[in-house]
């Protein structure tokens, strides 16, 4: 592919990690706006009710049989949000709090991001299907496969919420269908738990108790090392190889190798 000013990769990445946060910190602007609230508090009630809204929508999508096309209506409720909300958000902007949450919530998602980009292949052992299964998951419903479907030949549909592997594929949806993307998807989504976390500690330690929450989670295993999955959080099931045994040599998130290559791994946890 012809290399322009930035390297391709990497503008996906940040492409994807802007359309994440602006769907989350968007679609329910307006709403938030309305419910008289603090603005660090509007801010995380925003985000919460912007995912919760993406999900319904996307849950009527799947169990209508509407075609996964239609997941692109949650973008674009995502971006007319932020331009209604728009003086909701310079309102947030403005309030010291607020832009402190927000700036913790980029810093952290940075962190994240940039730890995947160090993963160039993926293992686990007994902790591979945690991520693997999820993987299935997202891709049931982002291709509507029949609902006796077996996850990793165990767990059917009911056995783990469906609220993160729905969100997945919608965002699946509106990028790339692939591991690489996945992987990304999950890392960015589950570093909004930041948000609750930073609002709890300026309810009960200022401003500066804010800001050390981030540090908090920046440094907890389940950050730090590898992007959480749904229902896991606290055990990361990959961690980055680095052993001459491993038989994996693709790379995911803002890795060089050919993300193809990760579109499909194998059960024992190296790409196929």
């Amino acid at each position: 592919m012809p290399q322009g000013p930035i390297p391709p990769m990497i503008a996906d990445t940040l492409a994807t990690t802007l359309l994440i946060l602006g769907v989350a910190l968007g679609l329910a602007r307006p709403v938030a706006d309305r419910l008289r609230l603090r603005p660090a508090e509007g801010l995380v009630a925003g985000a919460a009710l912007s995912l919760i809204g993406a999900w319904g929508v996307a849950w009527a999508v799947f169990i209508t049989g509407t075609p996964p096309s239609a997941y692109w209506l949650i973008p674009a409720l995502g971006l007319a949000g932020l331009l209604l909300g728009f003086r909701g958000l310079r309102r947030l902007a403005a309030d010291p709090a607020a832009r402190d949450l927000m700036l913790g919530q980029a810093v952290v998602t940075a962190w994240c991001v940039t730890w995947l980009s160090f993963i160039r292949c993926h293992s686990g052992g007994g902790w591979t299907g945690d991520s693997f299964e999820h993987w299935e998951r997202a891709r049931f419903f982002l291709s509507q496969w029949p609902p006796g479907r077996l996850f990793i030949g165990v767990y059917q549909v009911p056995a783990r919420p469906p609220l993160g592997n729905v969100l997945t594929a919608v965002f699946l949806r509106a990028t790339t269908t692939d591991y690489a993307h996945y992987q990304l998807i999950m890392a960015v989504l589950n570093s909004l738990a930041y948000l609750p976390v930073a609002l709890l500690a300026l309810r009960f330690g200022g401003r500066p108790a804010a800001r050390m929450a981030a540090l908090v989670v920046m440094l907890s295993p389940s950050s730090s090392r590898t992007p959480p999955t749904p229902g896991r959080s606290s055990r990361p099931p990959f961690s980055s190889c680095r052993d001459s045994t491993s038989s994996c040599g693709c790379a995911t998130g803002t890795g060089r190798a050919d993300r193809r290559a990760c579109s499909a791994p194998s059960r024992s946890g190296a790409p196929s």
